[in-house]
């Protein structure tokens, strides 16, 4: 990620400090919030999720609770190996699956570090 592009993540402090990287915390909701910051704010780059929502109850969290929006969002990427129709970040890191997602705008791990 470029110094002054925004990640959006369910640990935005841990980016923020052992990345060094803008980040802002995973919205409660995919939609409208997710899209309401991308197109209103600051178009987000990447997405990272980690254990801290992945190893949440799936039934009573993912599926039926309050993390139900991005539950349904994970699962079809997860099951898929895709990202659902629609979604502006369209890359899937599948080397991180199953513990983290990593979504960007572009493959950026094919591309060497400078």
């Amino acid at each position: 990620m470029k110094d002054n592009e925004l990640m959006m993540s369910d640990m935005p402090w841990a980016v923020a400090w052992y990345g060094n990287r803008q980040c802002a915390w995973l919205t409660l909701k995919l939609n409208p919030d997710f899209f309401t910051i991308n197109d209103n704010q600051k178009p987000i780059k990447g997405l990272f999720v980690t254990q801290a929502t992945l190893d949440r109850p799936f039934q009573s969290d993912l599926v039926k609770g309050e993390f139900r929006p991005w539950g349904r969002f994970i699962m079809q990427s997860m099951s898929l190996g895709k990202v659902p129709r629609g979604f502006p970040l369209r890359e899937l890191w599948s080397y991180a699956l199953p513990e983290h997602i990593f979504l960007c705008d572009w493959q950026r791990w094919n591309v060497p570090a400078k």
